[in-house]
């Protein structure tokens, strides 16, 4: 779909979905042992899409498209293309869900539209 409008309004790319390796999908959140290693939800951010923004490791943003928005925890890392933002699924305090539209799906399987939406960011 070619939107240029909504680009400029939200210019960055939202990637939903990324698994967490301590986590079976919603799974084992509760168990003190794998919590410690991962106790919250982080998005990744490129630094230089970070620094941009004004947003700094370790420090709560504001992610939103146009379904919503969700604060969480930034992860700076080199190892995500810039104008990326990566939310992991799972997380009832930074629900993803929150960000996808509800009537967008395949029509074949149903899945959500969750790989490739427009967002913004900013501190939170």
């Amino acid at each position: 779909m070619h939107t240029p409008e909504l680009a400029k309004e939200y210019p960055l790319i939202l990637t939903t979905g990324a698994r967490i390796g301590e986590y079976i999908h919603t799974q084992l959140r509760n168990v003190p042992e794998i919590r410690n290693q991962v106790p919250d939800p982080l998005a990744e951010i490129h630094p230089s899409t970070a620094a941009k923004y004004g947003i700094v490791d370790g420090r709560k943003m504001v992610v939103e498209t146009k379904e919503g928005s969700i604060k969480i925890k930034a992860k700076l890392t080199q190892d995500i293309a810039e104008q990326v933002v990566s939310v992991p699924h799972g997380w009832a305090q930074a629900n993803v869900n929150i960000l996808i539209s509800r009537g967008l799906r395949d029509p074949i399987l149903g899945c959500p539209e969750d790989k490739g939406l427009l967002c913004r960011i900013r501190a939170a």
